[in-house]
C-alpha cells in the first residue's frame, strides 16, 4: 500500500487526535526554540527541529498523562481504553501546551529570560498537579459516599 491509501484511510477522530497530541507536544517546544534561540531554526533541520521540540515537551506530556490518569482514576480508563486513552493524551497534550504556553506569553511579553520562563513552568505544572490531586480527592469522596 502507498503512503495516500494509508492516509485516506485515517478516520477524523484519529486525524483531530493527532493534531492535538502534535499541538501539546512538538508546538509548545518549537515556540520555546524560537522565542528563546531563534538562530536554532536557521541551523538545524526540520527533522531535528521537530525532535528538538518534543524532546522538551515530552516529558511534560507525560507527567500530565500520568496526573489525568490518576485524577479519573485507573479502572475507568481500562474499560473503555481505547477512546478513553485517547481523551486521556488529548487532554494532557492541552494541559501541557497551557503549561508551556503561558509562561511562554509572559516572557515574549515581559522579555525575560528562560529561566524565567522555566520556573513559571514549573510553578504553572504544580499548580495543575494541585488541582488534579484535588479532583482526584473529590472523585474518590464522591464514590465513597454512593
Amino acid at each position: 500500500m502507498s503512503h495516500i491509501e494509508d492516509l485516506r484511510k485515517i478516520s477524523g477522530i484519529e486525524l483531530i487526535f493527532a493534531i492535538v497530541v502534535a499541538s501539546g507536544a512538538v508546538c509548545p517546544g518549537g515556540l520555546i526554540i524560537w522565542n528563546f534561540q531563534p538562530h536554532f531554526i536557521e541551523q538545524f533541520s526540520s527533522v531535528k527541529l521537530i525532535f528538538l521540540s518534543a524532546t522538551l515537551t515530552v516529558p511534560c506530556l507525560s507527567f500530565n498523562t500520568l496526573l489525568i490518569l490518576f485524577a479519573f482514576g485507573l479502572g475507568d480508563s481500562i474499560k473503555g481504553m481505547a477512546d478513553w486513552g485517547l481523551f486521556m493524551v488529548a487532554l494532557a497534550s492541552c494541559l501541557t501546551a497551557v503549561a508551556f504556553g503561558l509562561p511562554l506569553l509572559v516572557c515574549f511579553f515581559g522579555g525575560f529570560s528562560i529561566r524565567a520562563f522555566a520556573w513559571q513552568g514549573i510553578g504553572l505544572e504544580l499548580l495543575l498537579t494541585l488541582l488534579c490531586a484535588l479532583l482526584c480527592r473529590s472523585r474518590k469522596k464522591g464514590e465513597s459516599k454512593k
